[in-house]
């Protein structure tokens, strides 16, 4: 600071010193008529004294500073700007965006028995020291550049030996839901340390972001794996877990997939069921009510949702405190109950391109369902099709 002091002090000592401000103003300005200049060569060779006036019009005390500097002179200043822009990105940096970055502060419950698709961060941790087998563990949210991660919740953190598996790594444009060949995923996986023997842990931004992790754990369900889980609470369970020490799984994995029709639909099939009447379909729209009744579109043409979806919005499985818990299973039970659901219904789950719809699949699963499958094309490839219909009616179709 006292060097900054000192820098400030020599830059604007010499700014006073050497700039007639006066000259440059123009000739109605304020310091025409206040302080004009009386006598004085239109030269640097006398300082002038400047009003108030004159530094209060931004274009002639900046048409003064830039006009009224040599290149000698700057040359002299420089290291001085240099230095009070340094502490400026300093203080900008350290100071004020981490305080942009508010991180959710969850009050986690313990999650009960054992569960076969939420595992807690202590259990986590248990296999990432423990285990003989070890455990891959992926980090399904989008890569963010260093500002990024400043301001963005949870983005400047990660757990030991994470491997970055966003989703749109796994599709055919790299942002659409269309996925890549079945082999081409075989091989990313692979690239990320996953093999059939492991256990895989996969982790998101929990309820704060889109639900990725949920994306990235029915991929791999869909293509065989079967000891995939999400951890409970995302990157905020695990920092506010304090736990320490182990890593996941560093090497390259020999997954083999064996894909699993039941777990994907498309939209020809569902178009098909429909036309059939629909009566054994339970199609479930993640996507928030204005999504859903067509006032908002992300990058579509059309608006609205597929005939005969309900919409329950994906974030209405968490609690509404604050605190990151799932709500009580019997009474999301009951609320898609309420929504139509029955016994023996193929359930499928879509949004806009398969990714909050991946959360609710495994929300399905965790509320004891089965025969359920993810839609990884959803909206942006239902409403892409022409020959397809869409509805806008703003209830439960």
């Amino acid at each position: 600071m006292l060097l900054l002091g000192s820098a400030s002090q020599a830059s604007f000592r010499f700014l006073a010193e050497k700039k007639p401000f006066a000259r440059f103003c123009s000739a109605d300005s304020s310091i025409n008529k206040l302080a004009p200049a009386r006598g004085f060569p239109q030269s640097f060779s006398k300082p002038r004294r400047t009003s108030l006036a004159c530094l209060s019009d931004s274009s002639c005390a900046a048409g003064a500073l830039w006009s009224g500097v040599s290149h000698t002179s700057m040359l002299q200043v420089l290291p001085s700007l240099i230095v009070i822009a340094g502490a400026a990105f300093l203080v900008l940096w350290y100071g004020v965006l981490p305080n942009l970055n508010d991180d959710p502060d969850y009050e986690l419950a313990e999650l009960e028995g054992r569960q076969q698709v939420f595992i807690s961060s202590k259990d986590l941790h248990d296999l990432m020291v423990n285990s003989s087998t070890g455990v891959t563990v992926l980090d399904a949210r989008n890569r963010h550049n260093a500002l990024a991660a400043r301001v963005i919740p949870g983005a400047g953190d990660s757990i030991p030996g994470a491997r970055r598996a966003p989703w749109g790594d796994f599709t055919v444009s790299g942002g659409r839901g269309d996925l890549k060949s079945v082999p081409e995923l075989e091989t990313i996986f692979r690239e990320l340390g996953v093999s059939n023997d492991v256990p895989v842990v996969v982790y998101g931004s929990w309820k704060e972001e889109w639900g990725e992790e949920g994306r990235i754990f029915w991929q791999l369900q869909w293509l065989g794996h079967q000891n995939v889980r999400i951890l409970h609470g995302g990157i905020f369970g695990w920092t506010e877990s304090g736990l320490k020490g182990g890593s996941g799984f560093g090497g390259k994995g020999a997954f083999e997939a064996n894909p699993d029709p039941d777990l994907i639909i498309d939209a020809d099939e569902i178009a098909k069921m429909i036309d059939a009447g629909g009566d054994n379909l339970f199609l479930l729209d993640s996507r928030t009510e204005s999504e859903f009744d067509g006032s908002l579109k992300y990058n579509v043409q059309r608006g609205g949702h597929i005939p005969g979806a309900v919409s329950f919005h994906w974030k209405e499985v968490f609690v509404g405190d604050g605190s990151g818990n799932l709500r009580d299973k019997d009474e999301v039970r009951q609320q898609l109950t309420d929504l139509g659901l029955k016994d023996g219904m193929k359930i499928a789950a879509y949004c806009t391109g398969g990714i909050r719809s991946g959360f609710f699949y495994a929300v399905f699963q965790w509320l004891g369902y089965s025969n359920i499958a993810n839609y990884p094309g959803s909206w942006w490839d239902w409403a892409s099709r022409t020959d397809l219909p869409v509805s806008t009616f703003a209830g439960h179709s």
